[in-house]
Order: C-alpha cells, then sequence, then structure tokens
C-alpha cells in the first residue's frame, strides 16, 4: 500500500487551522488518498502551481485546499494547507 509522507511545511501550514472540525476532515480526507489515488484534482490555481510545481494536485476541504504530489515510487507527498480564498 502506498504511504502517505508529510513535509514540514504541512505541519506549520496547519496552524493556521483554528477548527478541529476542519483539522479532522482534512486528514480524513488525506488518509482516503491511498484507497482512492484519483481524490484529488489536477485544477490547481495557477499560484498553487508556481509554488509547488506543475504536478500538483489539490483536495478541497473547505475552506482550505490540500496541496499534495504523488512522488515517482507512487506515496503521496502532502506539501500543505492553502486557504482556497488566497489562492488564485
Amino acid at each position: 500500500m502506498k504511504q502517505i509522507v508529510y513535509a514540514d511545511g504541512f505541519f506549520d501550514d496547519l496552524l493556521q487551522v483554528s477548527s478541529e472540525k476542519a483539522e479532522a476532515q482534512i486528514f480524513h480526507d488525506i488518509e482516503l488518498l491511498p484507497s482512492v489515488p484519483v481524490l484529488g484534482s489536477v485544477d490547481a490555481p495557477t499560484s498553487t502551481r508556481r509554488i509547488h510545481g506543475e504536478r500538483v494536485r489539490k483536495i478541497p476541504a473547505n475552506p482550505f485546499d490540500v496541496i499534495y504530489k504523488i512522488r515517482n515510487d507512487g506515496d503521496f507527498l502532502i506539501l500543505g494547507i492553502m486557504h482556497q480564498r488566497a489562492a488564485r
């Protein structure tokens, strides 16, 4: 089974989540990735692709997007969280 790997920046970004419910939803969605790898969208905003690269994907977890990549080994690298209003 593919693994979920968290980048250091993810935990820094997690500090902006003030709701326990929203944080729980973020982790729930992330934990679905190994069993539903097409869960995320490749339709990431330009600013997100500029920061994290063209192969970046996102999972909406309102009001945030979880930003991740599928690594060459098939594992999921969780890069960070971006507030949906900040993404352009």
